[in-house]
């Protein structure tokens, strides 16, 4: 009944006192919303439950595996439930353009996500050319047509007949929507080398009894494997209960973002701390009259706790209707901008039950912030004195001290904030004017999935794209700069090789480097006919050169890449370092062998070099390629989606830190005029003696910023102080920039500086205009 009674006082409190309301709850809604929001979209990527039935026994075996595992685990393993095989892919849709997203799955794909079909059926051992459409896609291409089954869809030039639509909000088990589910094909172990192995876990098998079995079928296929090498060999799996498993590196990234708008939050809850300070001091006869009239202390804080939980929940209810109303526009906006080959991420932005825990825990914690230190100095106060005219003096210094240190919280949470946004704006802006090292402005790039036991097919291919004209040269590659790159390690001798140099590796054509324009320095690129015969020939990146051989003309000499099976090659040539692998730094080493187009069992991509603009180029390309792909995967785009995939960490980094930097800037400035505002309505009667006394409008100017710029200077220093470990944790998104960068260290306080001196403005203003005979009406 007390807490129904302290609640009603409570909001007929605020009620009467809406600037005040207002003021306190805005702030509240704007700390807290900025978290909810972020919260909200954490809790979809990595806390949401994979929409499927039982998602908890969803595992994903992460192990590095050839495709025939699949069948072996299939057959041999007895604590796995249904095992499944996927891989993503992208073919256009009809004789356009359009290219969808979907997924190769095993004929089981369906039985073991536990799903039925909306309308229709699922795939059978004996299928071919069978498709399932999910339902949107189904809706958005067909308007939800029932007669739309048994009708067919081109795929890559390739005809596959509709046979069910899958349930309404299921889109698979990846972070990106499919469209539709075709089957792998039947020779797929030997067709596929990038798939993802899914397994559902048997009732009562833990993950390490799993894994314990798939190894040891591991082992038995593959006995040669012993010691360390059969420790590496050692098969994983990894829970896949939601779209991106929450891992020490996803749980990572969700704590530094939380931590950066929790600072947000902080500032939020230490500017209604102040304005909570300044209706204590206007309250504190209210208070005396209570406490004179019998109430208890505890009874006081209790009411000016459940008045401070009410803003904290009005402020949290405006902050869940922030999420929703933000956060689908803004996923809709930032999808609109990427381009449609990243296809459409599958995230359920709606809250739930764990954003509505997470929000109002958060209520609590603010309350508690911002509430319990002006309610315990509102509580400890001496009745007598507090029911005289200006009884309030005896406890100033306190409140004006508390006052004070808010506000260098304040400032030194926003300095932290806007340096690490200061140092990943300086890195995007770097990432605009740093040289890769080849060039990307005149290519595109033309990915050609086949399974075709035909080996002259991935050279017709190459031949055909050749031949269109405002084609100036075309060269084969298995990895895209910027798009991946295998690995290796290189040595002088073979005995040596397992604990050689780190290194990229790229298989290439004999165009690779002229297409690209990557100057080879010294020796030559490879030759048509070394292409061809697979020959044991290499070029070396310069970085690669220095460290396999310092000091020494590196042509000529042979060296030992480890591999399946390992590689002995001559160096040919010595190229230009590039950034082929991040954007943000050189290659530590990259090796350049040439390419088997006829052996190889993956895709392989043709990097098109043309006179003019790429993009004019495109339409004419992709034209020349569908007329010999024969229905296999093909994709045609331009050098921009890679070189956007690598900034776009960057850039979504750099808007998250400025969109907080500057609410916690607006929140500092309010925080700094409201202290000052404060001291100077305070110190009215003082200053007023002054000016009687002789001091000019300068003096009184000094006086005000003086206690300004002290409490700015002090949250200054602190802030620079805390800046540093945050931005050493933002190391690896920085590009071409330090974390300790002296020009934002010193920029972003001097910027801090001049705004805190704008806000601090008003207030000094407002003391030069004090009149002596006023101020000293009272003494």
């Amino acid at each position: 009944m007390l807490i129904l009674q302290d609640l009603r006082y409570a909001l007929r409190t605020l009620k009467n006192n809406p600037g005040f309301t207002l003021g306190a709850a805005t702030t509240m809604a704007l700390g807290i919303g900025i978290n909810t929001t972020l919260f909200t979209l954490i809790n979809a990527v990595i806390l949401r439950p994979t929409p499927i039935p039982d998602p908890k026994s969803l595992y994903e075996i992460t192990s590095t595996l050839d495709g025939a595992d699949f069948e072996r685990f299939r057959q041999n393993c007895r604590s796995c439930g249904e095992i499944v095989a996927m891989t993503w892919i992208l073919p256009s849709l009809g004789t356009s353009s359009e290219v969808v997203h979907g997924n190769e799955v095993s004929s089981n794909y369906f039985t073991a996500m536990a799903v039925k079909p909306h309308l229709g059926r699922f795939f059978s051992e004996d299928d071919t050319n069978i498709i399932v459409l999910n339902y949107d896609f189904w809706v958005r291409k067909f308007q939800a047509d029932p007669a739309a089954l048994g009708r067919t869809i081109e795929l890559s030039g390739r005809d596959y007949v509709i046979a069910g639509v899958a349930p309404k909000g299921f889109f698979g088990t990846m972070p990106l929507v499919a469209n539709f589910w075709t089957m792998l094909p039947r020779n797929f172990p030997n067709s596929k080398a990038s798939v993802r192995i899914l397994m559902r876990l048997k009732p009562g098998i833990s993950p390490a009894q799993t894994e314990d079995e798939l190894t040891a079928i591991n082992s038995r296929f593959t006995p040669s494997f012993t010691g360390a090498s059969r420790d590496r060999q050692r098969v994983r799996i990894q829970s896949r209960a939601t779209l991106i498993p929450l891992n020490s590196r996803t749980a990572g990234i969700a704590a530094v973002l939380l931590v950066c708008v929790g600072m947000v939050l902080l500032i939020a809850c230490a500017n209604v701390a102040n304005l909570m300070l300044a209706r204590a001091a206007v309250r504190q006869r209210e208070m005396s009259v209570r406490l004179a009239l019998g109430a208890s202390r505890g009874r006081l804080l209790q009411q000016l706790l459940t008045e401070s939980m009410a803003v904290a929940v009005l402020g949290g209810v405006l902050a869940i209707f922030i999420a929703i109303w933000t956060l689908p526009a803004l996923s809709a906006l930032v999808q609109s901008k990427l381009p449609n080959l990243w296809g459409q991420w599958a995230l359920h932005l709606t809250p739930d039950f764990r954003v509505f825990a997470y929000t109002a825990g958060l209520c609590a914690a603010a309350a508690t912030l911002f509430g319990l230190v002006p309610a315990l100095q509102s509580t400890r106060l001496d009745v007598s004195s507090g029911l005289k005219d200006g009884g309030n003096q005896g406890i100033r210094w306190k409140k004006s001290r508390f006052r004070s240190g808010l506000v260098v919280i304040q400032v030194m949470l926003c300095l932290v904030l806007l340096i690490n946004a200061g140092l990943l704006t300086r890195s995007l802006a770097n990432s605009y004017t740093e040289d890769p090292g080849f060039d990307a402005q005149r290519n595109l790039i033309v990915q050609f999935d086949t399974t075709s036991s035909d080996q002259t097919l991935r050279s017709q291919m190459l031949d055909r794209i050749a031949s269109v004209p405002g084609v100036e040269s075309v060269a084969a590659t298995r990895h895209v700069p910027l798009l991946g790159s295998g690995y290796g390690k290189i040595s002088r001798t073979s005995s040596h090789v397992d604990s050689g140099i780190p290194t990229a590796v790229s298989q290439v054509g004999a165009a690779y480097f002229r297409t690209l324009g990557i100057a080879v320095l010294s020796g030559r690129s490879f030759t048509t006919e070394e292409e061809r015969s697979n020959a044991a020939v290499a070029v070396l990146s310069e970085a690669a050169a220095r460290k396999l051989f310092p000091g020494e003309n590196p042509i000529g000499k042979a060296f030992t890449l480890a591999g399946q099976p390992q590689v002995t090659a001559v160096v040919v040539g010595v190229a230009r370092d590039t950034r082929s692998i991040r954007l943000a730094e050189v290659d530590p080493a990259h090796v350049y062998l040439p390419i088997d187009l006829a052996h190889m069992q993956s895709s392989v991509h043709y990097l098109v070099r043309t006179r003019g603009e790429p993009t004019k180029l495109l339409p004419v390309v992709r034209q020349s390629a569908y007329e010999i792909s024969r229905g296999n995967q093909l994709l045609v785009y331009s050098f921009d989606i890679a070189i956007g995939f690598q900034r776009l960490p960057a850039e979504a980094g750099s808007a998250v830190a400025a969109v907080l930097g500057m609410l916690a800037l607006v929140l500092a400035v309010v925080g700094i005029y409201g202290v000052i505002s404060y001291s100077v309505s305070q110190r009215t009667r003082e200053i007023g003696i002054r000016i009687a006394l002789g001091a000019t409008v300068r003096d009184v100017k000094l006086l005000v910023l003086r206690q300004g710029m002290f409490l700015a200077g002090m949250g200054i220093a602190a802030g620079m102080a805390g800046a540093v470990p945050l931005a050493l944790v933002l190391r690896s998104l920085l590009h071409g920039v330090s974390p300790l960068d002296p020009l934002t260290f010193c920029a972003v306080p001097a910027m801090l500086l001049a705004v805190a001196g704008v806000a601090m403005w008003a207030p000094t203003r407002r003391a030069t205009r004090v009149e002596p005979l006023l101020a000293l009406h009272h003494e």
